[in-house]
């Protein structure tokens, strides 16, 4: 088997998610999972199946066939492992500003900390203009401690109402 991550990127409309499955199902593959959602207009997407060797040609064709998507395959299962690490996560709301996603992202990283899977966002304040949120599930190596991330995050901004659970 063949485990393949699908990278979809395309004007959204109704059934992207049932051609793709259709794919997946008349080639023998399995779907394990996915992320997809609707972005400035868009449709994007990752998804994670696994398609027999043998039908590998025939489904990448198949796929690079749909004209209105932009497809990638990649291998999937490339990632290096994560070691002595716990699951982490963070909830983070904020006054939105330039290069907020930037300080959180950097912050994690001298820590390294990996992000796993990241949501963001921004809605109206009440009174100081947009809100930011963040929601992600992190993996924390075991030597680093939560409280020297929350300390690293909270110097970023005195505004930022931040959450870290394990």
């Amino acid at each position: 088997m063949r485990h393949l991550a699908l990278c979809v990127f395309g004007p959204d409309k109704p059934g992207i998610v049932e051609k793709l499955s259709r794919l997946v199902f008349d080639h023998q593959g399995s779907w394990y999972g996915a992320s997809l959602a609707h972005l400035a207009g868009r449709f994007a997407g990752i998804v994670d199946v696994k398609v027999p060797e043998e039908h590998y040609s025939a489904f990448a064709a198949a796929l690079q066939d749909i004209d209105e998507l932009d497809i990638r395959i990649a291998e999937g299962n490339l990632a290096p492992g994560t070691g002595n690490c716990r699951d982490v996560t963070l909830n983070l709301v904020a006054n939105d500003r330039t290069g907020i996603v930037h300080e959180l992202t950097s912050t994690l990283s001298r820590l390294g900390v990996n992000i796993e899977e990241m949501t963001t966002g921004c809605h109206p304040g009440h009174n100081y203009g947009e809100l930011f949120f963040a929601k992600a599930r992190l993996k924390v190596p075991a030597e680093v401690k939560l409280d020297a991330i929350r300390q690293q995050l909270e110097d970023c901004g005195d505004d930022w109402m931040l959450e870290l659970d394990e």
